[in-house]
């Protein structure tokens, strides 16, 4: 199981638990590890980092209730991002969830 955050000056951590795995591959280049990805808050989003390409993702954000806020499908490459706006959402405690190929992975976070 990973555990991860990731602490800029101006966001929150939002820690990740879960497991991530090398996703299947189509070449025979050398393995390398999966690097789960990291998630800071900020007062207005919510920025997903993949530190590793893990292929497809789905990324979903539930509120307290259990009802789904957001959904996309991001190609999870490394050095590149998913953005959530949070500034439109109700205060509260929601559920980060990135699933695909490569595992699933979630954590909370609140918006005041």
């Amino acid at each position: 199981m990973a555990a991860i955050a990731c602490v800029s000056l101006q966001s929150t951590p939002v820690v990740l638990t879960g497991i991530v795995k090398v996703p299947p591959r189509k070449s025979e280049a050398p393995v390398t590890p999966a690097i789960p990805p990291v998630a800071d808050q900020s007062s207005t989003a919510v920025e997903v980092v993949f530190t590793s390409d893990l292929g497809s993702v789905n990324v979903t954000v539930t509120d307290s209730s259990g009802e789904q806020v957001y959904e996309k499908t991001v190609s999870a490459v490394a050095g590149d991002a998913a953005t959530i706006d949070t500034g439109k959402l109700k205060s509260g405690e929601y559920k980060l969830q990135l699933t695909g190929e490569a595992g699933s992975l979630e954590g909370n976070f609140s918006v005041k």
